[in-house]
């Protein structure tokens, strides 16, 4: 993405990867893409081990958003911040207290 017009990435860039791994065709694929053009011996691998996917994208968010605010004029320079989550994508993975609720509720499949 930094290589398209982006001044950073945070994500994988392979198709899809597990939830909670980061990993992807048997290899960890979570990159922080520091600034354009960033590529070999630029882009740094993240270590989100354990964590859920959803959430380390959204706190990444939150990070890049008060960055900005607190360092870029927004009047002169505005934001374009793109975050597609993986969420509605295979494999079908939540934290267990987000299935939780549904294990009573028989109008839900499981």
């Amino acid at each position: 993405p930094t290589f398209r017009g982006f001044e950073s990435f945070f994500g994988f860039y392979m198709g899809g990867q597990d939830y909670f791994t980061h990993s992807s065709v048997g290899g960890y694929d979570l990159h922080w893409d520091s600034s354009p053009h960033c590529g070999e011996g630029c882009s740094q691998i993240v270590d989100e081990r354990g964590n859920y996917s959803t959430h380390v994208f959204t706190r990444e968010a939150i990070r890049v958003i008060q960055d900005y605010h607190e360092n870029v004029d927004a009047e002169q320079q505005p934001l374009f911040l793109y975050l597609a989550y993986q969420a509605v994508h295979c494999p079908n993975e939540v934290p267990k207290h987000y299935q939780d609720r549904y294990d009573n509720d028989s109008t839900y499949a499981h």
